[in-house]
């Protein structure tokens, strides 16, 4: 899967190993690379014939994330000692698979 996407979008490899689920747009048909080359982001072509792939991979990834919530698994800790007010928040916060890892 990451081999056709590397070819079929022009994607360099550490581009495609960094992609996260939101980084691909399914509507517009394209994916945006974080940090490209020269530590800019760029957007490139999703080819059709990857969408549908692309599509039971990010479906996969969001239910493993889920079944590590269930299994109190999925969160990070925080380094250092934050502030009251900004761990008052993280704890609150529900976590989101959007953020994610695709591959």
């Amino acid at each position: 899967m990451d081999g056709a996407a590397l070819y079929g979008s022009g994607l360099r490899l550490m581009e495609c190993c960094r992609l996260r689920l939101k980084d691909i747009d399914l509507e517009r048909g394209q994916i945006r690379v974080r940090q490209a080359k020269g530590n800019k982001d760029r957007w490139v072509m999703l080819p059709i014939a990857l969408q549908a792939r692309l599509l039971e991979q990010m479906e996969g990834r969001s239910k493993l994330h889920a079944l590590d919530l269930s299994k109190g698994l999925g969160r990070v800790a925080l380094p250092g000692r934050p502030r009251r007010a900004c761990a008052r928040r993280w704890m609150r916060s529900r976590p989101r698979s959007r953020g994610g890892q695709l591959f």
